[in-house]
This record gives structure tokens, sequence and C-alpha cells, in this order.
């Protein structure tokens, strides 16, 4: 069985792209509660 893992296009969690633009300027405990939070943040 072969496979790609596309977790870093399809999902903005931190711990999987934290050198992403996207996490400028949000604030540690914003960003620890999940992508959803953060996307409401934003």
């Amino acid at each position: 069985m072969r496979g790609v893992n596309l977790g870093g296009w399809l999902v903005a969690e931190h711990w999987m792209t934290s050198a992403s633009p996207a996490w400028n300027g949000v604030p540690a405990n914003i960003v620890n509660l999940g992508e959803f939070k953060t996307m409401q943040y934003l």
C-alpha cells in the first residue's frame, strides 16, 4: 500500500505548520486551542 500525507496542506494545526505566516500575531492561548479557534480569532 502506498499513500501520501496531505496533512500540512489540508490542516492548519500549529504543530504541523508552525512556520506558516497564518500564525503570526495569534496569541499562544488561542493557538493552543487548535485550528477552529484560531480561524475564529482571525
